[in-house]
């Protein structure tokens, strides 16, 4: 999908990561997303990575399964299970609401978006490391065509690249 949208130079695909560097993962993401579905034979009960990044002042979606609902509260948006058009509008909520993201993350309060931006330009114009967006892709969530210009153009307002992380579902 990068090669075809012309943008395959500033993408790569992650691996895994071990348990101990979850948080420094976590707190380079701009949302955690957590689509759990209920099935006869499973039911979240935590949610454990919403706690994660929450701690970690990341906004989070997830859906209403088993106990998500009760750890987000009031700090997330909670979207119907298998809903994916919701799902997506509360992505596209969160991309697009910097009134939201501030409610949500009091980071964002400290360093608003727009902030953030001319940070990075900075520090790219000053000879900095790469900037690198981290992006976890769930199939049919947040991996649709429509979602990919608003963040190649943010990557591309900071000379950024764009690392592409495919959710790895769990039985």
């Amino acid at each position: 999908k990068a090669a075809s949208l012309g943008i395959a130079d500033r993408v790569t695909v992650e691996r895994p990561v071990p348990s101990g560097d979850v948080p420094a993962l976590l707190h380079q993401f701009d949302v955690v997303v957590l689509p759990s579905l209920t099935t006869h034979w499973w039911k979240e009960q935590f949610g454990r990575v919403v706690q994660g990044a929450m701690a970690c002042q990341v906004p989070v979606v997830g859906s209403d399964s088993g106990e998500i609902p009760h750890v987000i509260g009031d700090a997330g948006l909670v979207v119907p299970e298998a809903d994916r058009a919701d799902l997506r509008d509360a992505l596209a909520r969160l991309m697009a609401d910097s009134d939201l993201r501030r409610e949500l993350i009091p980071l964002e309060k400290r360093h608003p978006l727009p902030e953030l931006i001319e940070a990075l330009r900075a520090f790219d114009a000053a000879g900095g490391k790469r900037i690198t967006f981290e992006y976890t892709m769930i199939d049919g969530i947040n991996d649709a065509l429509e979602l990919v210009p608003p963040l190649a153009d943010l990557a591309t307002r900071v000379s950024a690249f764009v690392n592409l992380i495919p959710f790895n579902p769990i039985p």
